[in-house]
């Protein structure tokens, strides 16, 4: 029996040190991230666009942290839920245009954008926010 308890401790203490990697016992501590969208320093769900103009919108992450990275996706198919990254999007501010949304609009000139966050590992997502293009 105590030969058991042994080897179960021994198990625990190697997985501890192969799961393990510095700066990533933020997990363990609790903490969470959340990311909201913002224009003009204000949270949205929407954003129009007109076709000859950009607009910019920021990820937000609270707590504020240095240690994250950024990637901006945009849905490929809300049936499904299908998120893609768009290329090269990986700052806290994404500039929206049409050109940048025009292959994934649906059938009312919207399309949806959301960033995630990476931090530690851990992926957090924002809301989403609907970009309508306007003509």
């Amino acid at each position: 029996m105590k030969n058991r308890i042994i080897a179960g401790w021994l198990i625990v203490c190697m997985l501890v040190a192969l799961f393990y990697a510095p700066g990533s016992m933020q997990a363990f501590a609790g903490t969470s991230y959340e990311v909201e969208i913002t224009a003009d320093g204000a949270k949205i769900d929407a954003i129009t666009v007109p076709e000859n103009e950009k607009k910019e919108i920021v990820a937000v992450c609270a707590p504020a942290t240095d240690k994250a990275e950024y990637q901006w996706q945009i849905c490929a198919d809300i049936q499904k839920n299908q998120w893609v990254d768009i290329y090269e999007a990986d700052n806290k501010t994404l500039v929206v245009s049409y050109a940048l949304l025009s292959s994934a609009l649906d059938d009312s000139g919207s399309a949806y954008l959301r960033a995630k966050l990476i931090v530690g590992g851990r992926d957090y997502y924002s809301n989403s926010v609907c970009a309508t293009v306007i003509y």
